[in-house]
């Protein structure tokens, strides 16, 4: 349906629209749908606190404190579409501990909303609920600043091991037994580049988990730390919250500023502006975007 609306240039259907028409198609009868509202939403009101899949369609359809706005509801939606498992499967009760991995959730951030940057914002959030399989066996009592190290460091073994299996082919024919750490932390950068390591986070990591001495990375302490893989999983319910979250404080946050923008634009405070002035604000809020030229398109 939203596929179609958005075709045809019209607004999306609210939660509480989509609510009301299933209701009056389901039972037809004026006087039967407006019982059986009453009675959904009273349950709903009712089995909200006791159970958290109740409570979040609650504030989808924008019942009671916490409404959650129509675009979180849609950034939800895509979410769920991209998941590992049929959706309808997450929300039964005995498929609450289903786990998807970190990197699952991280494609699904970086390849569904590629403007947001929320894979950046998600990450500690998502580690501090990720739990950590190594050799088979789960670690137990990893901080959140380990648990980084190991994250960023698998990216780099996965994503630059070209580069990996020279250094090792290097080290067994005995050519080095040792790298310059600027070699290393500009393959981790590269690899780690939807997360904006910088250079000084990098060489922090590599003190951490390798033996240095100077400027040199000891090969045998860094191709050992290797030898065993890591995996993080975490509950696609726990993903699921975060991600609803952080979606919440991005949507926040560009609130203000469109209001900040407006403000501005209505210098005499009348609730109007002209197409020039709104013209203007949609150019402040897309700065260099690429379809900036679509301004003048659409309202054409």
């Amino acid at each position: 349906m939203d596929s179609r609306l958005d075709i045809e240039g019209k607004n999306k259907t609210t939660m509480d629209d989509f609510f009301l028409r299933y209701m009056k198609e389901k039972f037809k009868m004026t006087k039967i749908v407006n019982r059986n509202c009453e009675q959904m939403l009273t349950s709903i009101l009712k089995y909200s606190t006791e159970d958290s899949r109740i409570d979040l369609m609650r504030k989808f359809l924008g019942i009671g404190d916490d409404k959650i706005k129509r675009e979180i509801l849609d950034s939800y939606l895509t979410i769920l579409k991209n998941l590992p498992i049929s959706f309808y499967k997450i929300f039964e009760e005995s498929e609450n501990n289903f786990l998807m991995t970190l990197d699952n959730c991280m494609d699904i951030y970086i390849n569904k909303f590629p403007n947001f940057c929320i894979n950046i914002e998600s990450l500690d959030k998502l580690l501090r609920l990720c739990s950590v399989n190594h050799n088979e066996k789960d670690l137990e009592g990893l901080g959140l600043e380990n648990k980084k190290d190991v994250f960023h460091l698998m990216k780099y073994y996965y994503k630059q091991n070209t580069s990996f299996q020279l250094l090792l082919n290097d080290f067994k024919s005995k050519i080095k037994n040792e790298e310059n750490c600027l070699n290393i932390a500009d393959q981790i950068m590269i690899a780690n580049k939807e997360y904006d390591l910088n250079l000084f986070q990098i060489m922090d990591i590599l003190k951490r988990n390798f033996k240095m001495i100077d400027d040199k990375i000891q090969l045998d302490s860094f191709l050992d730390y290797f030898v065993e893989k890591y995996i993080f999983k975490i509950k696609i319910t726990d993903f699921l919250q975060v991600s609803i979250d952080i979606f919440s404080i991005i949507y926040a946050d560009l609130d203000k500023l469109v209001q900040k923008m407006w403000e501005n634009a209505d210098s005499k405070r009348q609730g109007i502006i002209f197409y020039r002035d709104f013209e203007g604000v949609l150019n402040v809020l897309l700065g260099n975007s690429e379809n900036k030229w679509k301004i003048s398109e659409y309202f054409k």
